[in-house]
Order: C-alpha cells, then structure tokens, then sequence
C-alpha cells in the first residue's frame, strides 16, 4: 500500500491509525469493526492491524482482499487490503493493512447479487475454484 500522503473527496489528509491485541485475536473482523466508521470518514485511512490473520471462526485476512474490498468498489467505497505477515493461533503475531477511501458520493451504491454468475438463477448450483483457507 502506498505511503504517500493522499487527499479524499472532501479533501483531507490521509491518517494513519494503529491498532492490534497481544494475541492471535482476528484481524479481518477487527477490520469489519471498524470499516462502517471509515467509510464515511470525510479523508483517507490507513489501518494496521496486529493480531492473527488466520484464525478459527473468522475469515482469513485474503478474504477481505480478494471478495470484501471487491464487493465493496461495486458500492463505491475503495478498500485495499494486504497481508503485510500471516499471524497464526495461539501467537498471532501478523499484520493487516488497509487503506480505506471514503465514497466521492452518498448514499453509497445498492449491492446486488443475483443468478450466481452461473446463468441459473435462484435456485441454480453454482461451482468455484480457487485457494482455500483454513485455520484451526
């Protein structure tokens, strides 16, 4: 992620905020916590995170990389996350980092998911690939 100071919509300077437990605590929902706050913050935000990145009953930190930040542009709000180190149970120990860029509008977009991606509708089976993640 960039460090460059950058301006948001309503022209402030990019901050940066630190936060993290001593222990292998979720870093993806610590994300989730704090993103409704940030999102309609008027400038910028870096988050670090500190804790586990894999941890039982909480999404790998890939996962808000690679579908939450995603699903979120289709609303209008900018998110780019990376694993900057990998903190596993008990220790943790890993680093989240997140930029979070407020909508140039509100309200932000509807979100609209439907048919699977597979020409099925509701109803149809829908297959996937790709990496899969498991901690625990």
């Amino acid at each position: 992620l960039p460090r460059a100071p950058r301006h948001g919509p309503g022209g402030g300077a990019r901050r940066e905020v630190a936060a993290g437990v001593d222990t292998a605590g979720a870093t993806a929902l610590m994300l989730q916590a704090a993103l409704p706050l940030l999102a309609l913050s008027p400038s910028p935000t870096l988050l670090r995170l500190s804790g586990g990145t894999h941890v039982s009953f909480s999404p790998p930190s890939h996962h808000s990389e690679m579908v939450l930040a995603p699903l979120l542009a289709r609303m209008g709000v900018g998110l780019r996350v990376a694993t900057a180190r990998l903190g596993l149970f008990p220790r943790g120990g890993g680093e989240l980092l997140a930029e979070v860029d407020p909508p140039a509008a509100l309200p932000l977009r509807a979100l609209r998911l439907e048919g699977g991606g597979g020409g099925g509708g509701r109803g149809a089976v829908v297959a996937a690939g790709g990496a899969a993640f498991g901690a625990g």
